[in-house]
C-alpha cells in the first residue's frame, strides 16, 4: 500500500503556516495505551457473571412451549432469561426497530430464544442445553420485494413495510420515504436519451475487531452499564425510561471501544444483561458476542435498486429517477435501510431540474440491518453512476465530461428547485464550497486516466487472459454538520489557565478526543498537552444524543466545541478587564493569559485572574432547542462535499477474479485538523469500499436456513495482501467570510464515511476491463465468471 502527497490549493498552503496546533499528523491521545495493551475495554474488566445465549433454529416461529427448569437447577447458574420474564414494553430504540427485549415470536435464524447468567461460560453454555423448547415453524420471506406482495408471510402483525409500524416516538418515525424535486416524467419526456437498469447489492457485515460487549450492575436502584457502544447519551436515555429510573441513576461507561463503523449503537443484548443483573441480585453480569454471534447480529442492508437517467444529446441531465428496496431484516428500522436519503448523501450529485428518489425500508427474516459507513451512499451511487457511464456510451460522450457537466459547483442552489416531498426534512440552499472539478482532475491525473482510460467497454492491457482498465465514479455527500440541539459542549479552564473539555463525543478509534482538544488548544493558544477531554462516561461528561454517527462529531461538537470556548472567553474578559483596567472588548485571552489588545505589555496570567476573583470560568454551548436537523453554515447555504474514486483493476477472463491494482480516492475535509488521522480515514475507508465490492459475503444455506460463513476465516474481509496501492487527493478549502467559531470548525469537515462508499467505481473498471456490466455485489470471482458466460465473452 503506497500513499502519496496530498493535493493542497495554494490558499490552503499559505493558512496552514497561520496555525500552531491544526494541520499537523499527531498520534491520538490513547496511542501508548492501545499499543502497549493498556487500555481497559469492556471484555478486560472483572465481572461475576457470564451471559451465554440460545438463538432460534428457524428463520420464522413462535415458542409454543420452553421449559428452563432442568437450566434453573444447574450449580452456578444465577439468572434464566425467556420472553415470559421481560416486561411486556417496547425499548424505545431509534437505530433498531422498537421492540420487546424478548419475544416469544421468533423473526430470523438466532433470535432469542433464552439466556443465561451463570459463573463461568462452560455452566451457562450447559445450562442451555437443557432447555427445552417446541416451536412451531412459520413460512419465512428473505426478499425485500417478496416481501411487499400481499401474500408474503407476515413478520409483524401490520406487515413487513417498515413505513407501516405503529406508535413510533419522534426520533424512530417514517418519513415519507420519498425525495424529489421537478417534474421527473415530464424530465424524460423532454430526454433525448434515456438509460435504465436495476442492481442487486448485497450486505456487509461492519466486522469490528472487537465484538459487541455488555457488562451491567445494580446498587441499591442504580444501575451501571459497561458497554461498548457509539451512542452513551442515547443508550442512558432509553436504559432509564425503560427501567423507569431517573436519567441520574443511569451510567453509562464506554471509553474504550474496538471499532464501530456504524454497528454499535443500541440494541436488545444490553437490556438482556441489564434484565439478568437485575434477576441476580445486582451482580455485575457481562455479555460478550461470540464472533458467530457478532456476524449474525447487524450488517449493512442489502439494497434491490432502480435507476432511471435521461439526457439531451449534448449531455445535460434532464431527468433522474431512484427506487430502492432495502432489507433492513428482522428489527432494522428507515434509519439503517434507506435512512430517508439522510443528509441528501447522494441525491444532489447532480443539478438536474427533475429528479425523485423513492425507497421502501422492509423487514425480512434476516438478521437486522445496521447503519454502517457510509449508510446509503453506496446503493445511490452503485445504481446511479453504473447509468451515467452506461448514457456517456450511448451518447458517445466521454464520462468525466458528461459528470462535469452536470456536477453542481460553489454558490450552486441545490436542488435547483425545492423539494416537492419532505420539504422540511433539508433545506433548498446555496453550496458554500464545493470543488468537485478542482478534485476531478485531480484524481484523474493520480490514476493516469489519460494513459489508462480506451473508451467503455475497451481494456487498456491484455495479456493472454488478463486484461486492465480503469473506472472512475462520484458522488455528492454530506458533511456531518447537524442535529447540534441534542449535543452540548463544556470547557472549562482549570486554575493553571489549562483547559479540560466535557463531552459526550465517542471515541471509537477514530481520534475524536485528538481531534478536539486540537482545536481548543488552537483557540486558546495552548500547547496540546494542556488541553484534557473528559468522555466515555455519562455522569462526568456533556450530553450528546447523536454520539458517533452520521460524520458529526467533527464538523458539530467541533462547532460547539469553539462556541464553549467563545462563551468562557467572555466570562474571562469580565473579568480581566477590571483587574487590568481595560474594557472588556479590549481584553484579549490566549496562552494562559490575558492582555490588553493594543498593550500586549499589560497583561495578566489566568492563574493570577481566578485568585483575584475566587473563580473557575465555564464556558458551554449547545444548539437552540428547536434548531434544524441540518442547520445552514451560514445564512442560504449549506456544506456538502464531492467524494472521486477511481480505480484501475486486472480481470482474469478465465477464471473471473478482479484484482485491484490501485485506487484513488478524492475527498473535501475543508481544513485538515490532524492529517494523520484524515489519512487514516480514507485508507480504511476504501479498504471497506473494496470488501464491498469484491470479497464480502454474508452467504445463507436457503434450504438448511443456516448462515455459513460466521466468522473471519470465512467471511473474506480484505486481508494485507489483498490491498492495492492506495492514493489520495485531498481538496483543502475554506470559507475565509466565516470566523473560525462560526458554523464548520476553521473549515473542517466530517470525512469518517468519505471513502466507503467507492465500490461501484470497480464496478466501472470491470466493465471497461471487460464489456461486461456488473449489475450484483460483491463481484466475487464466481460472479464475475457467471456474468462474462452469460454474455458470452471468453
Amino acid at each position: 500500500m503506497v500513499e502519496k502527497q496530498q493535493q493542497l490549493t495554494e490558499k490552503a498552503k499559505s493558512a496552514e503556516r497561520q496555525f500552531k496546533t491544526l494541520g499537523k499528523s499527531i498520534p491520538i491521545m490513547e496511542a501508548n495505551q492501545k499499543v502497549r495493551g493498556r487500555a481497559k475495554y469492556v471484555e478486560d474488566m472483572e465481572t461475576e457473571l457470564f451471559v451465554k445465549m440460545l438463538g432460534s433454529p428457524h428463520p420464522h416461529a413462535i415458542i409454543k412451549n420452553i421449559d428452563t427448569n432442568d437450566a434453573e437447577k444447574m450449580n452456578g447458574v444465577k439468572a434464566v432469561l425467556t420472553y415470559r420474564d421481560v416486561p411486556k414494553k417496547l425499548i424505545g430504540f431509534d437505530m433498531h426497530r422498537m421492540s420487546l427485549a424478548m419475544d416469544k415470536h421468533l423473526r430470523y435464524v438466532g433470535d432469542y430464544v433464552a439466556v443465561v447468567a451463570a459463573r463461568s461460560e462452560a455452566i451457562a453454555e450447559e445450562a442451555l442445553k437443557r432447555v427445552k423448547v417446541e416451536y412451531e415453524v412459520l413460512p419465512a420471506v428473505f426478499d425485500p420485494e417478496e416481501a411487499l406482495k400481499p401474500d408474503a408471510p407476515r413478520i409483524y402483525e401490520e406487515g413487513n413495510f417498515y413505513g407501516a409500524a405503529k406508535g413510533l416516538p419522534a426520533w424512530a418515525k417514517y418519513p415519507e420515504g420519498i425525495q424529489a424535486w421537478g417534474d421527473v416524467e415530464q424530465g424524460f419526456k423532454e430526454a433525448d436519451m434515456i438509460v435504465g437498469d436495476n442492481f442487486d447489492v448485497g450486505p456487509q457485515n461492519h466486522a469490528a475487531l472487537e465484538t459487541h460487549v455488555c457488562m451491567a450492575g445494580w446498587n441499591e436502584g442504580e444501575l451501571k452499564v459497561w458497554s461498548s457502544t457509539q451512542t452513551p447519551t442515547f443508550l442512558k436515555m432509553i436504559l432509564a425510561k425503560y427501567f423507569e429510573i431517573a436519567h441520574g441513576k443511569v451510567v453509562v461507561l464506554s471509553e474504550h471501544v474496538g471499532g464501530g463503523f456504524g454497528g454499535k449503537y443500541t440494541g436488545r443484548y444490553q437490556f438482556i444483561t441489564c434484565l439478568l443483573s437485575r434477576m441476580a441480585g445486582g451482580k455485575k453480569t457481562r455479555w460478550t458476542l461470540t464472533r458467530e454471534e457478532v456476524c449474525t447480529y447487524a450488517r449493512r442492508p442489502r439494497g434491490k435498486l432502480y435507476a432511471k437517467i435521461g439526457a439531451k444529446l449534448n449531455g445535460t441531465i434532464t431527468a433522474l429517477s431512484f427506487k430502492g428496496y432495502f432489507d433492513i431484516g428482522a428489527y432494522g428500522s428507515f434509519q439503517t435501510g434507506s435512512t430517508g436519503f439522510h443528509g441528501e448523501g447522494g441525491i444532489i450529485s447532480y443539478k438536474t431540474p427533475n429528479a425523485r428518489f423513492e425507497a421502501f425500508d422492509v423487514h425480512t427474516n434476516h438478521f437486522r440491518s445496521e447503519a454502517m459507513r457510509s449508510v446509503q451512499m453506496p446503493f445511490l451511487a452503485f445504481a446511479i453512476e453504473s447509468v451515467v457511464e452506461e448514457l456517456a456510451e450511448k451518447l458517445e460522450m466521454d464520462p468525466v465530461v458528461l459528470r462535469l457537466k452536470n456536477m453542481p459547483k460553489t454558490g450552486e442552489m441545490m436542488p435547483p428547485t425545492e423539494y416537492t416531498h419532505n420539504p422540511h426534512m433539508y433545506p433548498t440552499a446555496r453550496l458554500d464550497l464545493y470543488p468537485g472539478e478542482q478534485m476531478m482532475q485531480a484524481v484523474l491525473k493520480k490514476i493516469n486516466w489519460k494513459e489508462k482510460w480506451k473508451g467503455p467497454g475497451k481494456p487498456a492491457w491484455t495479456e493472454g487472459p488478463k486484461r486492465r482498465a480503469v473506472g472512475l465514479a462520484y458522488c455528492a455527500s454530506y458533511c456531518g454538520f447537524m442535529m447540534h440541539n441534542l449535543i452540548c459542549v463544556t470547557v472549562q479552564i482549570n486554575f493553571d489557565g489549562s483547559a479540560t473539555i466535557f463531552t459526550g463525543t465517542q471515541e471509537i478509534g477514530q481520534g475524536i478526543n485528538t481531534t478536539l482538544c486540537m482545536l481548543a488548544a488552537e483557540a486558546l493558544e495552548l500547547p496540546l498537552e494542556a488541553v484534557s477531554i473528559v468522555s466515555g462516561n455519562t455522569r462526568t461528561t456533556a450530553y450528546d444524543i447523536v454520539a458517533a454517527r452520521q460524520s458529526n462529531q467533527l464538523s458539530t461538537n467541533g462547532y460547539l466545541l469553539l462556541e464553549a470556548i467563545e462563551d468562557v472567553k467572555l466570562k474571562i474578559k469580565t473579568g480581566a478587564a477590571r483587574l487590568l483596567g481595560a474594557a472588556q472588548e479590549e481584553i484579549v485571552v490566549s496562552g494562559g493569559k490575558c492582555h490588553v489588545k493594543e498593550n500586549p505589555g499589560r497583561a495578566m496570567s489566568l492563574k493570577k485572574i481566578f485568585k483575584s476573583l475566587s473563580y473557575i470560568p465555564v464556558g458551554i454551548a449547545s444548539g437552540p432547542p428547536l434548531g434544524g436537523r441540518h442547520p445552514e453554515v451560514k445564512p442560504g447555504f449549506k456544506p456538502k462535499q464531492p467524494m472521486i474514486m477511481a480505480a484501475e483493476v486486472e480481470v482474469d477472463m478465465e477464471t473471473g477474479a478482479v484484482t485491484p491494482i490501485k485506487i484513488v480516492s478524492g475527498m473535501f475535509p475543508g481544513k485538515m485538523v490532524n492529517k494523520g488521522i484524515v489519512r487514516g480515514q480514507a485508507l480504511g475507508g476504501v479498504t471497506q469500499s473494496l470488501g464491498m465490492a469484491l470479497w464480502e459475503e454474508i452467504k445463507f444455506d436457503m434450504e438448511n436456513f443456516r448462515y455459513l460463513n460466521t466468522d473471519f476465516s470465512e467471511y473474506r474481509i480484505p486481508r494485507a495482501l489483498d490491498m492495492p496501492e492506495i492514493d489520495t487527493v485531498f481538496i483543502e478549502e475554506v470559507d475565509d467570510e466565516n470566523p473560525a467559531h462560526k458554523g464548520l470548525p476553521y473549515g473542517a469537515r466530517g470525512i469518517g464515511e468519505m471513502t466507503a462508499w467507492g465500490a461501484v467505481a470497480i464496478a466501472n473498471a470491470i466493465y471497461n476491463a471487460t464489456g461486461v456490466r456488473m449489475r450484483t455485489s460483491p463481484m466475487t470471482a464466481e460472479t464475475v465468471w457467471n456474468a462474462l458466460r452469460k454474455e458470452g465473452v471468453r
